[in-house]
Protein backbone atom coordinates (compact mmCIF):
# COMPACT_ATOMS: atom_id res chain seq x y z
CA UNK A 1 0.00 0.00 0.00
CA UNK A 2 2.85 2.38 0.83
CA UNK A 3 4.48 1.61 -2.55
CA UNK A 4 1.25 2.36 -4.44
CA UNK A 5 0.86 5.67 -2.57
CA UNK A 6 4.45 6.67 -3.39
CA UNK A 7 3.98 5.79 -7.06
CA UNK A 8 0.70 7.72 -7.24
CA UNK A 9 2.36 10.76 -5.62
CA UNK A 10 5.30 10.50 -8.04
CA UNK A 11 2.92 10.22 -11.04
CA UNK A 12 0.90 13.23 -9.83
CA UNK A 13 4.09 15.28 -9.43
CA UNK A 14 5.38 14.31 -12.89
CA UNK A 15 1.99 15.05 -14.46
CA UNK A 16 1.79 18.46 -12.76
CA UNK A 17 5.35 19.28 -13.87
CA UNK A 18 4.46 18.19 -17.41
CA UNK A 19 1.43 20.49 -17.42
CA UNK A 20 3.51 23.42 -16.20
CA UNK A 21 6.24 22.74 -18.78
CA UNK A 22 3.65 22.67 -21.58
CA UNK A 23 2.02 25.86 -20.30
CA UNK A 24 5.39 27.63 -20.11
CA UNK A 25 6.27 26.53 -23.67
CA UNK A 26 2.93 27.73 -25.03
CA UNK A 27 3.19 31.07 -23.20
CA UNK A 28 6.73 31.56 -24.49
CA UNK A 29 5.60 30.76 -28.04
CA UNK A 30 2.77 33.30 -27.81
CA UNK A 31 5.02 35.96 -26.24
CA UNK A 32 7.81 35.61 -28.83
CA UNK A 33 6.44 38.28 -31.20
CA UNK A 34 6.84 40.86 -28.44
CA UNK A 35 10.53 40.05 -28.05
CA UNK A 36 11.35 39.74 -31.74
CA UNK A 37 10.04 43.10 -32.84
CA UNK A 38 6.69 42.37 -34.42
CA UNK A 39 5.80 45.97 -33.63
CA UNK A 40 8.35 47.34 -36.13
CA UNK A 41 6.73 49.84 -38.46
CA UNK A 42 6.76 48.83 -42.09
CA UNK A 43 6.86 45.09 -41.42
CA UNK A 44 5.50 43.60 -44.65
CA UNK A 45 3.40 40.51 -44.03
CA UNK A 46 2.08 38.08 -46.63
CA UNK A 47 -1.25 36.39 -45.80
CA UNK A 48 -0.91 32.65 -46.36
CA UNK A 49 -3.02 29.54 -45.96
CA UNK A 50 -2.10 25.94 -45.41
CA UNK A 51 -3.24 22.43 -44.62
CA UNK A 52 -1.84 19.89 -42.17
CA UNK A 53 -2.62 16.19 -42.60
CA UNK A 54 -1.39 13.15 -40.72
CA UNK A 55 -1.28 9.93 -42.71
CA UNK A 56 -3.62 11.54 -45.25
CA UNK A 57 -6.24 12.73 -42.72
CA UNK A 58 -6.80 16.39 -41.65
CA UNK A 59 -5.36 17.35 -38.26
CA UNK A 60 -7.67 19.47 -36.09
CA UNK A 61 -6.50 21.66 -33.20
CA UNK A 62 -2.75 21.64 -33.87
CA UNK A 63 -0.65 24.77 -33.34
CA UNK A 64 1.35 25.70 -36.46
CA UNK A 65 4.35 28.03 -36.05
CA UNK A 66 6.46 29.56 -38.83
CA UNK A 67 9.76 30.79 -37.32
CA UNK A 68 11.58 33.12 -39.70
CA UNK A 69 15.18 31.98 -40.23
CA UNK A 70 16.38 35.57 -40.44
CA UNK A 71 15.64 38.41 -38.07
CA UNK A 72 11.90 38.56 -37.80
CA UNK A 73 8.90 37.57 -35.74
CA UNK A 74 7.28 34.14 -35.80
CA UNK A 75 3.75 33.62 -37.08
CA UNK A 76 1.28 31.15 -35.62
CA UNK A 77 -2.11 29.61 -36.26
CA UNK A 78 -4.32 26.67 -35.31
CA UNK A 79 -5.71 24.05 -37.66
CA UNK A 80 -9.47 23.71 -38.07
CA UNK A 81 -11.50 20.50 -38.58
CA UNK A 82 -10.25 20.31 -42.19
CA UNK A 83 -6.60 20.73 -41.17
CA UNK A 84 -6.58 24.26 -42.63
CA UNK A 85 -4.82 27.19 -41.01
CA UNK A 86 -4.02 30.87 -41.50
CA UNK A 87 -1.12 32.59 -39.79
CA UNK A 88 -1.02 35.54 -37.42
CA UNK A 89 2.00 37.69 -36.66
CA UNK A 90 0.52 40.93 -35.25
CA UNK A 91 -3.23 40.70 -35.77
CA UNK A 92 -5.60 37.91 -36.79
CA UNK A 93 -4.68 36.25 -40.08
CA UNK A 94 -2.33 39.05 -41.18
CA UNK A 95 0.28 36.59 -42.42
CA UNK A 96 3.99 36.06 -42.19
CA UNK A 97 7.25 37.75 -43.19
CA UNK A 98 8.57 36.71 -46.63
CA UNK A 99 11.53 34.33 -46.63
CA UNK A 100 12.59 30.93 -45.36
CA UNK A 101 10.88 29.61 -42.22
CA UNK A 102 11.30 26.58 -40.00
CA UNK A 103 7.84 25.14 -39.38
CA UNK A 104 6.64 23.28 -36.30
CA UNK A 105 3.30 21.58 -35.69
CA UNK A 106 2.33 20.95 -32.06
CA UNK A 107 -0.50 18.52 -31.41
CA UNK A 108 -0.65 17.66 -27.69
CA UNK A 109 -3.48 17.09 -25.22
CA UNK A 110 -3.15 17.05 -21.44
CA UNK A 111 -6.02 14.83 -20.29
CA UNK A 112 -7.11 13.35 -16.96
CA UNK A 113 -6.59 9.65 -16.41
CA UNK A 114 -9.93 8.13 -15.51
CA UNK A 115 -9.92 6.14 -12.33
CA UNK A 116 -11.94 3.00 -11.70
CA UNK A 117 -12.63 4.45 -8.21
CA UNK A 118 -14.33 7.56 -9.66
CA UNK A 119 -18.12 7.64 -9.77
CA UNK A 120 -19.39 7.41 -13.38
CA UNK A 121 -20.90 10.90 -13.28
CA UNK A 122 -17.83 12.64 -11.77
CA UNK A 123 -15.98 15.34 -13.71
CA UNK A 124 -12.22 14.55 -13.78
CA UNK A 125 -11.47 18.10 -15.03
CA UNK A 126 -12.94 19.53 -11.80
CA UNK A 127 -10.41 17.70 -9.60
CA UNK A 128 -6.97 19.39 -9.73
CA UNK A 129 -5.41 16.34 -8.02
CA UNK A 130 -6.66 13.98 -10.73
CA UNK A 131 -3.69 12.21 -12.35
CA UNK A 132 -3.13 13.41 -15.91
CA UNK A 133 -1.42 12.13 -19.00
CA UNK A 134 -0.15 13.81 -22.12
CA UNK A 135 -1.23 12.51 -25.50
CA UNK A 136 0.57 13.52 -28.70
CA UNK A 137 -1.98 13.51 -31.53
CA UNK A 138 0.75 14.74 -33.89
CA UNK A 139 4.09 12.92 -33.54
CA UNK A 140 6.30 14.80 -31.09
CA UNK A 141 9.15 15.21 -33.60
CA UNK A 142 7.11 17.81 -35.52
CA UNK A 143 6.88 20.03 -32.41
CA UNK A 144 10.51 21.13 -32.29
CA UNK A 145 12.51 23.16 -34.84
CA UNK A 146 15.49 20.81 -34.47
CA UNK A 147 13.48 17.71 -35.45
CA UNK A 148 10.46 18.82 -37.50
CA UNK A 149 12.33 18.89 -40.84
CA UNK A 150 9.53 21.17 -42.09
CA UNK A 151 10.32 24.40 -43.92
CA UNK A 152 8.41 26.98 -45.95
CA UNK A 153 9.81 29.58 -48.31
CA UNK A 154 7.18 32.32 -48.28
CA UNK A 155 6.90 34.81 -51.14
CA UNK A 156 4.13 36.76 -52.82
CA UNK A 157 4.01 33.95 -55.41
CA UNK A 158 3.84 31.10 -52.88
CA UNK A 159 1.01 31.67 -50.39
CA UNK A 160 -0.36 28.15 -49.77
CA UNK A 161 1.51 25.37 -47.98
CA UNK A 162 0.65 21.73 -47.42
CA UNK A 163 2.28 19.64 -44.72
CA UNK A 164 1.56 15.92 -45.21
CA UNK A 165 2.85 14.54 -41.90
CA UNK A 166 3.35 10.84 -41.24
CA UNK A 167 3.13 8.76 -38.09
CA UNK A 168 6.24 6.81 -39.03
CA UNK A 169 9.47 8.77 -39.70
CA UNK A 170 10.40 9.02 -43.38
CA UNK A 171 13.94 8.06 -44.29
Amino acid sequence: MVMHSALTRKHKTESILGRYALAICLCAMLAMPTFFGCGKPGLELIPITGVVTLDGKPVQGAAVVFQFQGSGPPARGVTDQNGQFQLTTKKANDGVVAGLHTVTVLGYLDTPISSSDSPPDSDPEADPNQPRQGIWFVPERYSFPQTSQLTANVSTEIIHFEFPLTTEPQE
